[in-house]
C-alpha cells in the first residue's frame, strides 16, 4: 500500500474512537495547515515540475498551504524518488519520507501523496464502501491486511460528502496493488480524479 503507519496509529485505528476518513488526533495535523516541504534529489526537472504542480494546485485551490522548509522547521516531509509511492498519514514529528515511484509521476498521483502526508485516508476505508466497491481478501498480500479496515461514520469530519469515485484518494482500477483488490460496483473511477477540498 502506500501509506505508512505508525505502531501507534495502527493501534488507534483499531479503536473505535479515533478512527476517521482523516486523521482526527490533532498530534498528526499539521500546525495552521501548513506543512514545510523539501524536494531531495534525484529527481529530473520534469519530474520536479510535476511535484511543484501539484503542490501548486493545494496553494491556490485550498486554505492548505505547502511552503520550502527553512532552517527553523523541525516537522517536515521530505520528497525523494523511490521504488514505489508512499508516506505517512498525517504529520509524525521530526522529517519525514514522502517517495514518489517512478510510475507515479502525474499532477493526481503526487496529490494523491500529499493528501496522505497531510492526514488523509484512501476513500475505499470509507465505513459505507461495501455499497460501492468489493474488497476481494483472497488477492491482498499476507500483512497489508491493516491498509483495509473500514472507518466509523461517528468519526468523519469535515468532509463528508458520500461515496466519491471521483475522489483524489480513490485508487484507480490501474492502482496497484488495489487493481486485483477493489473492484467498482456502480462507476469506475475517473481518470481525472478531483480533490475534496
Amino acid at each position: 500500500g502506500d501509506m505508512i503507519f505508525t505502531e501507534a496509529q495502527i493501534a488507534e485505528m483499531n479503536q473505535a474512537s479515533t478512527r476517521g476518513l482523516a486523521i482526527r488526533n490533532n498530534d498528526y495535523r499539521w500546525p495552521d495547515a501548513t506543512v514545510p516541504y523539501v524536494i531531495l534529489s534525484g529527481f529530473t526537472k520534469v519530474q520536479v515540475a510535476v511535484l511543484q504542480r501539484a503542490i501548486d494546485e493545494f496553494n491556490t485551490k485550498t486554505s492548505v498551504r505547502f511552503r520550502v522548509k527553512d532552517n527553523t522547521d523541525v516537522d517536515y516531509v521530505g520528497i525523494f524518488p523511490g521504488d514505489f509511492s508512499e508516506s505517512h498519514v498525517g504529520r509524525i514529528g521530526g522529517p519525514q519520507g514522502l517517495t514518489i515511484g517512478p510510475n507515479d509521476y502525474s499532477v493526481g498521483k503526487v496529490i494523491h501523496m500529499l493528501c496522505h502526508a497531510l492526514g488523509m485516508y484512501d476513500e475505499h476505508l470509507r465505513p459505507d464502501r461495501n455499497d460501492f466497491i468489493n474488497i476481494n481478501w483472497r488477492n491482498i498480500q499476507a500483512g497489508y491486511e491493516y491498509e483495509f479496515p473500514m472507518l466509523i461514520p461517528s468519526e468523519l469530519i469535515g468532509f463528508w460528502t458520500g461515496f466519491d469515485y471521483n475522489s483524489i484518494m480513490m485508487p484507480g482500477e490501474s492502482a496497484l496493488p488495489l487493481t486485483h483488490i477493489c473492484r467498482c460496483r456502480r462507476s469506475t473511477p475517473s481518470h481525472f480524479p478531483r480533490c475534496l477540498f
